[in-house]
């Protein structure tokens, strides 16, 4: 489901809760899904532009301001909550 729902290219198993063959047919299902798009083309898209601004140091540009009441008075924050 996770390949044919987000077009994912790693696939993660557990060591000591699936058994070898168990593993194999996963595997084997999982590398012939194709992924089925439309639907879930907007989720990823937004996922994909929030990658784009985190990994490109747009985040980072940013001037820190400061905290100008209470125990952190006068301390430098960036606000990660606008991207």
């Amino acid at each position: 489901m996770t390949r044919r729902h987000n077009d994912a290219n790693i696939l993660c198993l557990g060591g000591r809760t699936i058994g070898e063959w168990e593993a194999i047919d996963i595997l084997e299902t999982f590398l012939n899904t194709e992924y089925d798009g439309m639907f879930h083309d907007g989720s990823l898209n937004l996922i994909r532009e929030a990658e784009e601004y985190r990994m490109n140091d747009n985040v980072w540009q940013e001037k820190p301001r400061k905290i100008s009441t209470g125990p952190l008075a006068d301390a430098e924050i960036f606000d990660r909550s606008k991207g």
